[in-house]
Protein backbone atom coordinates (compact mmCIF):
# COMPACT_ATOMS: atom_id res chain seq x y z
CA UNK A 1 0.00 0.00 0.00
CA UNK A 2 2.95 2.40 0.89
CA UNK A 3 4.13 1.80 -2.66
CA UNK A 4 1.27 2.35 -4.23
CA UNK A 5 1.11 5.82 -2.52
CA UNK A 6 4.67 6.83 -3.22
CA UNK A 7 4.27 6.04 -7.38
CA UNK A 8 0.78 7.58 -7.29
CA UNK A 9 2.83 10.67 -5.69
CA UNK A 10 5.93 10.57 -8.11
CA UNK A 11 3.43 10.26 -11.11
CA UNK A 12 1.13 13.33 -10.03
CA UNK A 13 4.57 15.20 -9.37
CA UNK A 14 5.74 13.98 -13.08
CA UNK A 15 2.19 15.58 -14.36
CA UNK A 16 2.81 18.70 -13.11
CA UNK A 17 6.03 19.00 -14.58
CA UNK A 18 4.96 18.13 -17.50
CA UNK A 19 2.02 20.34 -17.45
CA UNK A 20 4.88 23.34 -16.12
CA UNK A 21 6.76 22.79 -19.08
CA UNK A 22 4.13 22.67 -21.78
CA UNK A 23 2.90 26.00 -20.03
CA UNK A 24 6.56 27.52 -20.28
CA UNK A 25 6.82 26.53 -24.03
CA UNK A 26 3.61 28.00 -24.88
CA UNK A 27 4.53 31.00 -23.02
CA UNK A 28 7.82 31.28 -25.42
CA UNK A 29 5.95 30.72 -28.35
CA UNK A 30 3.31 33.72 -27.32
CA UNK A 31 6.45 35.97 -27.06
CA UNK A 32 7.99 34.95 -30.15
CA UNK A 33 4.93 35.46 -31.66
CA UNK A 34 4.86 39.56 -30.36
CA UNK A 35 8.10 39.37 -31.31
CA UNK A 36 7.98 38.82 -34.77
CA UNK A 37 5.29 41.47 -34.94
CA UNK A 38 7.33 44.28 -34.08
CA UNK A 39 9.63 44.68 -37.29
CA UNK A 40 6.91 43.57 -39.47
CA UNK A 41 4.84 46.36 -38.26
CA UNK A 42 7.35 48.85 -39.52
CA UNK A 43 7.34 47.40 -42.87
CA UNK A 44 5.94 48.61 -45.91
CA UNK A 45 5.81 51.70 -48.65
CA UNK A 46 6.25 55.11 -46.47
CA UNK A 47 5.82 58.94 -47.07
CA UNK A 48 7.42 61.62 -44.81
CA UNK A 49 7.73 65.28 -44.30
CA UNK A 50 10.12 66.76 -42.16
CA UNK A 51 11.81 70.18 -41.17
CA UNK A 52 14.12 70.99 -38.42
CA UNK A 53 17.26 73.22 -37.94
CA UNK A 54 20.34 72.50 -40.46
CA UNK A 55 23.70 73.88 -40.23
CA UNK A 56 26.43 74.19 -43.18
CA UNK A 57 30.32 74.93 -42.66
CA UNK A 58 32.09 76.39 -46.06
CA UNK A 59 35.88 76.41 -46.00
CA UNK A 60 37.43 78.79 -49.05
CA UNK A 61 41.31 77.33 -49.01
CA UNK A 62 44.09 78.16 -51.10
CA UNK A 63 42.41 81.33 -53.25
CA UNK A 64 45.03 82.59 -56.24
CA UNK A 65 44.85 85.09 -59.01
CA UNK A 66 47.20 83.68 -62.09
CA UNK A 67 48.38 81.02 -59.72
CA UNK A 68 49.35 83.13 -57.25
CA UNK A 69 48.41 83.30 -53.89
CA UNK A 70 45.86 86.81 -53.12
CA UNK A 71 46.75 87.09 -50.08
CA UNK A 72 43.42 86.45 -48.43
CA UNK A 73 43.31 84.20 -45.79
CA UNK A 74 41.21 81.18 -45.77
CA UNK A 75 37.41 81.68 -45.26
CA UNK A 76 35.28 80.20 -42.94
CA UNK A 77 31.72 80.41 -43.48
CA UNK A 78 28.67 79.27 -41.40
CA UNK A 79 25.28 78.92 -42.96
CA UNK A 80 21.98 77.59 -40.62
CA UNK A 81 18.75 77.43 -41.93
CA UNK A 82 15.36 75.47 -41.50
CA UNK A 83 15.88 72.51 -43.84
CA UNK A 84 12.55 70.76 -45.15
CA UNK A 85 12.40 67.04 -46.82
CA UNK A 86 9.61 64.76 -48.23
CA UNK A 87 11.01 61.76 -48.28
CA UNK A 88 9.90 58.14 -50.26
CA UNK A 89 10.78 54.83 -48.55
CA UNK A 90 10.36 51.18 -48.40
CA UNK A 91 11.31 48.78 -45.67
CA UNK A 92 11.38 44.90 -44.77
CA UNK A 93 11.52 42.65 -41.61
CA UNK A 94 15.09 40.88 -42.05
CA UNK A 95 14.07 38.78 -38.46
CA UNK A 96 11.99 39.51 -35.23
CA UNK A 97 12.97 42.58 -34.58
CA UNK A 98 16.07 43.75 -37.26
CA UNK A 99 14.32 45.22 -40.54
CA UNK A 100 16.05 47.04 -43.26
CA UNK A 101 14.91 50.27 -45.74
CA UNK A 102 15.77 52.06 -48.51
CA UNK A 103 14.95 55.79 -48.88
CA UNK A 104 14.98 59.06 -51.09
CA UNK A 105 14.96 62.42 -49.63
CA UNK A 106 14.76 65.43 -51.10
CA UNK A 107 14.56 68.79 -50.01
CA UNK A 108 12.74 71.76 -52.50
CA UNK A 109 14.90 74.50 -50.75
CA UNK A 110 17.82 73.92 -51.25
CA UNK A 111 17.75 71.17 -54.18
CA UNK A 112 19.62 68.28 -52.39
CA UNK A 113 18.80 64.85 -53.17
CA UNK A 114 19.66 62.00 -50.95
CA UNK A 115 19.51 58.36 -51.16
CA UNK A 116 20.13 55.87 -47.84
CA UNK A 117 19.70 52.96 -46.69
CA UNK A 118 18.22 52.04 -42.82
CA UNK A 119 19.37 49.31 -41.14
CA UNK A 120 16.73 49.04 -37.85
CA UNK A 121 16.07 47.49 -34.90
CA UNK A 122 12.00 47.44 -33.21
CA UNK A 123 12.99 47.95 -29.85
CA UNK A 124 8.89 47.39 -28.86
CA UNK A 125 5.92 47.24 -30.49
CA UNK A 126 5.59 51.09 -31.28
CA UNK A 127 8.73 52.34 -31.29
CA UNK A 128 12.10 51.59 -33.86
CA UNK A 129 15.89 52.60 -33.60
CA UNK A 130 17.52 52.97 -36.67
CA UNK A 131 20.53 54.09 -38.79
CA UNK A 132 21.41 55.78 -41.66
CA UNK A 133 24.14 55.16 -44.38
CA UNK A 134 23.89 56.63 -47.91
CA UNK A 135 24.92 59.65 -50.32
CA UNK A 136 23.96 62.95 -51.11
CA UNK A 137 23.77 65.43 -53.63
CA UNK A 138 23.20 68.65 -54.29
CA UNK A 139 23.59 72.02 -56.56
CA UNK A 140 24.29 75.34 -55.39
CA UNK A 141 25.73 78.82 -56.20
CA UNK A 142 28.98 80.19 -55.74
CA UNK A 143 29.84 83.74 -54.33
CA UNK A 144 33.22 85.04 -55.28
CA UNK A 145 36.13 84.84 -51.68
CA UNK A 146 37.70 88.09 -53.65
CA UNK A 147 36.93 91.55 -54.92
CA UNK A 148 35.88 91.04 -58.60
CA UNK A 149 33.04 88.46 -58.70
CA UNK A 150 34.90 86.42 -61.19
CA UNK A 151 33.15 83.32 -59.96
CA UNK A 152 30.11 84.78 -59.06
CA UNK A 153 27.12 82.94 -60.57
CA UNK A 154 29.16 79.72 -61.54
CA UNK A 155 27.66 75.99 -60.33
CA UNK A 156 29.10 73.97 -57.57
CA UNK A 157 28.06 70.23 -57.25
CA UNK A 158 27.81 69.19 -54.05
CA UNK A 159 28.02 65.30 -53.18
CA UNK A 160 29.42 62.87 -50.46
CA UNK A 161 28.70 60.41 -47.67
CA UNK A 162 25.95 60.73 -44.84
CA UNK A 163 25.52 58.89 -41.97
CA UNK A 164 22.91 59.02 -38.99
CA UNK A 165 20.82 57.64 -36.35
CA UNK A 166 16.65 58.28 -35.75
CA UNK A 167 13.84 57.08 -34.17
CA UNK A 168 10.46 55.94 -35.03
CA UNK A 169 7.12 55.51 -32.93
CA UNK A 170 4.35 54.94 -33.97
CA UNK A 171 0.85 56.47 -33.16
CA UNK A 172 -1.41 54.46 -35.20
CA UNK A 173 -0.69 50.81 -37.60
CA UNK A 174 -0.52 53.51 -40.39
CA UNK A 175 0.92 56.99 -39.10
CA UNK A 176 4.09 57.67 -36.96
CA UNK A 177 6.46 60.24 -35.98
CA UNK A 178 9.85 60.40 -36.63
CA UNK A 179 13.20 62.13 -35.08
CA UNK A 180 16.82 61.77 -36.63
CA UNK A 181 20.13 63.45 -36.72
CA UNK A 182 22.15 63.17 -39.92
CA UNK A 183 25.90 64.27 -41.16
CA UNK A 184 27.00 64.94 -44.30
CA UNK A 185 30.20 65.38 -45.55
CA UNK A 186 30.39 66.51 -49.14
CA UNK A 187 33.89 66.14 -51.23
CA UNK A 188 36.56 68.92 -52.25
CA UNK A 189 35.56 71.17 -54.67
CA UNK A 190 38.06 72.89 -56.82
CA UNK A 191 36.94 76.36 -58.18
CA UNK A 192 38.10 78.19 -61.04
CA UNK A 193 37.38 81.08 -62.96
CA UNK A 194 38.93 83.35 -65.94
CA UNK A 195 38.53 87.24 -66.61
CA UNK A 196 40.19 88.99 -68.87
CA UNK A 197 43.76 88.11 -68.39
CA UNK A 198 43.10 87.22 -64.29
CA UNK A 199 42.32 83.84 -63.67
CA UNK A 200 41.10 83.06 -60.41
CA UNK A 201 41.23 79.43 -58.30
CA UNK A 202 40.40 78.02 -55.07
CA UNK A 203 39.28 74.76 -53.15
CA UNK A 204 36.29 74.39 -50.86
CA UNK A 205 35.61 71.64 -48.54
CA UNK A 206 32.20 71.78 -47.09
CA UNK A 207 30.17 69.65 -44.46
CA UNK A 208 26.48 69.65 -42.78
CA UNK A 209 24.16 68.17 -40.22
CA UNK A 210 20.80 68.67 -39.72
CA UNK A 211 18.21 67.55 -36.80
CA UNK A 212 14.61 66.65 -38.04
CA UNK A 213 11.34 65.92 -36.94
CA UNK A 214 8.86 64.74 -38.97
CA UNK A 215 5.42 62.72 -39.50
CA UNK A 216 4.85 59.79 -41.59
CA UNK A 217 1.95 57.43 -43.20
CA UNK A 218 2.70 53.66 -43.73
CA UNK A 219 0.63 52.05 -46.52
Amino acid sequence: MLRKKIKAYFEKQIGLTKIGNISLITSLLVIGTAASAQSSRFAGLSLEAATGYQEMTIKVQDVKINNRHSGRADQDQRLTGVPFAVNIGYSVALTETIGLGARFEYNPQSGRVAVSTLPSLALTQSLQAYGKLGWAYMASAVDSPVPGSMIDGQTAYFNGPLVGIGAKLLLTDNVYVFAELTYYKYADLTLASQKGAHNLSGRVTSSAQNALIGLGYKF
